[in-house]
Parts: C-alpha cells; structure tokens; sequence
C-alpha cells in the first residue's frame, strides 16, 4: 500500500454515505419482524437474515466515512475544529432529539418535562437510533489525537493501532466464541474504548492508501464468505438457544464485510451523480428522520404480507426522508440568504455577492 493524495469531494463517498443511510432505513424497517421469535425458521425470516446481515454494514461505513474525511486532513486548531462538527452535528442532534422527546411523550399520554427530556438525552438520546450521533461525536473529540496518531506512524504501525482497537471489543469475543466450548477463555484487560475507534482508524487507512491486489482480493473474498456464511449460522444459533453472537455492531464479519465495501465503492463507484452528490448532502437529515416516518407507518392498519409491508416501510422511508432532508436544506438556505440580505441592507458599503 503506497500513500496516495486526498480530494476536495471524492465521488465514491457520496455513494458510501447514501447507501449506508439506505441500509439503515432498511434495517429498522425490518427488525421487528427478524427479532420476533415467532418467525425463527420460516422461509421469509431466513432471508431477512441476509438482508439483516448486510444492512448492519451501514452503521460502520458511516465511521469509516468519516475516520477518512477527519485524519486525513490537519487539525491544527482543537478548538475551531470542535465547533465546526458541533455546529454540523451536535445542533441538528438536540433538535431532533428534543423533537423526538415530545413526540414519545405525546404518543404516551405524559407531560413532557425538563428532566424528563434530559434523563433520556443522558443516555442514548430520545430515540433508538440517535446512540450513533453520542458515538460519532466523541469520534470526533478523540479525531485530532488519532490525526497526530497517524501522521507519525508508517503503514505497518497503524494497522497494529486498527489491531488494538478492536481487540478487546472484536478480536477477544471471536476468540472466546471458538474456543471457549473448549474450556480456552482469554479476559485480560477491561473493555476500554469502543471499537468503533477500528472503524474509523480503517476509513483513513483504506481511503488514503492504494491497495494492493492481493490485500483487496482477500477483502473481498472473506466479506463475501462472511456475508453468505454468518446468517446461516445466526439462523441456526437463534433457533437452537436463541443467541446471536455476530449480530454485534463490531463483530469480525461487519469488519470484514464493511471494508469490502468501501473498496468496491472507492474503485468502482467513481462516476459523478447529481442526484447521489444531491442525497449524499442530505443523508444526516434523512437519518435524524426515518425512525418518525417508520414508526409512524407502523401505527397504520395495511392487511398487508409481511413481505409487503416492509416493502412499503423501506420504499416510503427512503422516499420521505430523503424529501425531507431537501426540504431541511431549503429552509437553511433559505434563512441564511435571508441573513446575508439584511447584514448587507444595515451596512451599504458591503458588496453584493450577487455582483462578483
């Protein structure tokens, strides 16, 4: 692997961030029929197994995105650095998430309240999906650590950082997963820090180095035989005592099967898309949103197939929250021109942008 230089925008992390943002949506529009224990063994809940397998991919190609997009650039100033990702993250976060807080309070019949609200957003937000922002964003305190990190270590040293992140929350489990039937257990240390610190680790090494063939054909062919293998052996777990070890959000397979992944996205997907360059601008709304639009769908009596119905949950998630995100867009737009027209109204000597 040689060092290679980064882009402004590369193309195929727009079609990364988009589809990892589907695969999601897709995901929490089946998970309540894949979980239930009443469907184990039927054909349609074997092939959710697969759809499940490959969607959970989203949530560690969106740490790869940005481990990529962080470390590959100085951080020079912690403080402007912390602002700027506050700013973008943190403040559509709290809108959300207080939205969120009085929608479920709504839904219950409870008085919405300040500690109400503040006891959910201590823990993981007010809603299951917003533990992601909680996760990113302490990702991105540690980022200008990591980015002086990188930049003093050769090739070989970080892939043993990428080792040490994951080994205690990643490596240690499959090893004790194998071999402890056999009386073999390793322990050794306290878990530490998450092992989404690999992800995002592993989006800089893979985004700023050219891989070789042989590292990219080994990803490649044990992302596939982990993605053909690990749901029948989930399947067949589940129905034997109802345990589903490599479900886990950093289990070796969601590894191997989300770094497949961004290669075969870095090397294939390449040509510029107005609409992907479009929806990948807007993906964070779109996320922020899909859990109210699904939910919502859930509470409406269809007479549908189950096949149908999460059919229809994915198509119209996908659909209204990407709409939603343009129309987020929008109205930011909208207030900061509106902004830029009063500041250059209240002082005549400011230049018209319009005019250069």
């Amino acid at each position: 692997m040689s060092e290679v230089s980064t882009k402004p925008r590369l193309v195929y992390l727009d079609y990364i961030r988009v589809t990892a943002t589907v695969m999601v949506m897709v995901l929490h529009c089946i998970y309540v029929y894949y979980e239930s224990s009443e469907n184990y063994g039927l054909p349609l809940w074997r092939f959710l197994g697969y759809v499940d397998e490959f969607t959970r991919t989203g949530v560690p190609l969106f740490f790869m995105i940005s481990g990529y997009l962080t470390l590959s650039r100085d951080i020079n100033d912690f403080g402007a650095f912390y602002r700027k990702r506050f700013a973008k993250v943190g403040l559509p976060f709290i809108a959300y998430d207080v939205f969120y807080y009085l929608v479920g309070s709504a839904n219950a019949g409870i008085e919405p309240t300040f500690e109400g609200y503040f006891k959910g957003f201590l823990v993981s937000g007010n809603e299951y999906h917003l533990w992601f922002v909680y996760s990113i964003m302490f990702m991105y305190l540690l980022a200008p650590f990591f980015r002086r990190i990188v930049v003093a270590c050769n090739e070989g040293q970080i892939w043993f950082l990428v080792m040490l992140a994951t080994f205690q929350t990643t490596l240690r489990p499959l090893f004790n997963y194998l071999f402890g039937s056999y009386g073999i257990s390793l322990y050794l240390a306290n878990d530490g820090f998450s092992a989404y610190m690999g992800y995002f680790i592993l989006g800089y090494l893979l985004g700023t180095h050219a891989v070789g063939k042989w590292i990219k054909r080994t990803l490649y062919i044990l992302g596939i035989l982990s993605f053909v293998t690990v749901p029948y052996i989930t399947a067949k777990s589940l129905m034997t005592d109802g345990t589903s070890f490599f479900t886990g959000g950093y289990t070796i397979n969601h590894y191997l099967e989300a770094a497949a992944l961004f290669l075969f996205f870095k090397e294939f997907a390449n040509k510029p898309s107005r609409l992907i360059t479009e929806l990948s601008d807007v993906s964070f709304s779109a996320y922020l949103i899909h859990v109210f639009i699904i939910e919502f769908m859930r509470e409406i009596p269809l007479g549908m197939s189950p096949l149908k119905l999460m059919s229809l949950y994915a198509a119209v998630a996908v659909v209204l929250s990407f709409l939603w995100g343009e129309g987020v867009k929008f109205l930011v737009n909208l207030i900061k021109t509106l902004l830029e027209r009063l500041n250059r109204s209240g002082d005549p000597d400011m230049p018209d942008k319009r005019l250069r």
